[in-house]
């Protein structure tokens, strides 16, 4: 899926026909959003109770060590993926994070730390499923 809804996100999302839903939590517009959607967010997906979660974001301010290091310290299972786009346009690769939350107790304590990058506009979904997979493609 693309176009209408790449735009909305900012990003372009490439979906198969696996994926029957996608949900987008935006109750309202502003700085007065952020608050209640972080709270919309958690009663959602903890009243859903669908284990694993998968977050996915990007390290655009590269805080890739202090991530790691907080990960490691709640014993959070993560993985990297490093994507190299074309050396004329970047210098350095693109670093993508994807941190599994097995339970309530994890999903708050990761996306409490984290989710100020989603109200930075960087990119940053959260799964039931770890396939998201990360390239460049020119434009």
């Amino acid at each position: 899926m693309t176009g209408d809804l790449g735009r909305l996100f900012g990003h372009f999302l490439d979906m198969d026909e696996s994926i029957k839903t996608a949900y987008l939590i935006s109750p309202s517009e502003g700085d007065e959003c952020i608050t209640p959607t972080k709270k919309i967010l958690f009663e959602f997906l903890e009243h859903r109770n669908d284990f694993p979660l998968y977050l996915y974001f990007s390290d655009e301010y590269v805080l890739r060590e202090r991530h790691q290091q907080f990960f490691q310290q709640q014993d959070v299972d993560y993985t990297i993926q490093m994507v190299y786009p074309n050396r004329k346009h970047h210098l350095d690769p693109l670093v993508y994070f994807t941190v599994e939350l097995k339970n309530k107790k994890a999903l708050r304590r990761v996306v409490r730390k984290t989710y100020w990058l989603g109200e930075e506009n960087v990119f940053y979904v959260i799964s039931n499923y770890d396939n998201l997979k990360f390239t460049f493609e020119e434009r």
